[in-house]
């Protein structure tokens, strides 16, 4: 993840395209992208096995490659190749999630996320609302009520502590004057 919080974008380069969700959401995005990259050389990464198109310079699908050392083989491929841009397709499927994690550690490039309906946006410190705002849809969290979360998150434990030590004392004082009772 390179340039998060500078201001400046890529010339046109190489391009990756991890594809992880339905093909059709990267082909619109793919238009939407070379209208802004005309002379960019697209490679795609997908999770499907018969994907060869012509749009893309090259096509690596990861399901040709079998096993751990194999698939951070190709990591390695595409951390070396030097990419200006990676775009990922965060569409709310969870395939290829660990992909786009171990991408977005491992190589260094300005990254475009884009969602389900083939919009996008640039990932950087600038655009941090739109990622909080797409974040909290994702986890279904509203983001921007995250200090009072964060305060019921920590105070939840506490809360179920006090209710429980209440529930001891009251049982033992119970079973206290019932001892009571029985001995007088």
């Amino acid at each position: 993840m390179k340039y998060f919080f500078g201001k400046k974008f890529p010339q046109s380069g190489d391009i990756l395209i991890i594809e992880s969700g339905a093909p059709q959401i990267s082909d619109r995005a793919c238009r939407s992208l070379r209208r802004l990259y005309p002379n960019a050389h697209y490679h795609l990464a997908t999770c499907w096995p018969d994907r060869a198109s012509p749009a893309f310079a090259q096509v690596y699908s990861v399901g040709d490659y079998s096993g751990r050392s194999a698939k951070l083989g190709l990591l390695r491929k595409f951390r070396l190749h030097g990419y200006t841009v990676l775009v990922i397709l965060c569409t709310g499927e969870a395939v290829m999630s660990l992909w786009r994690t171990l991408a977005l550690a491992l190589i260094p490039a300005k990254v475009i996320i884009v969602n389900e309906n083939a919009d996008f946006f640039w990932l950087s410190w600038e655009n941090r609302d739109t990622l909080k705002a797409f974040l909290g849809a994702r986890w279904g969290v509203n983001l921007r009520h995250g200090a009072a979360i964060l305060l019921r998150a920590i105070a939840f434990p506490f809360t179920v502590l006090f209710l429980m030590l209440t529930a001891c004392f009251y049982y033992l004082r119970r079973w206290r004057n019932l001892l009571w009772w029985k001995l007088t």
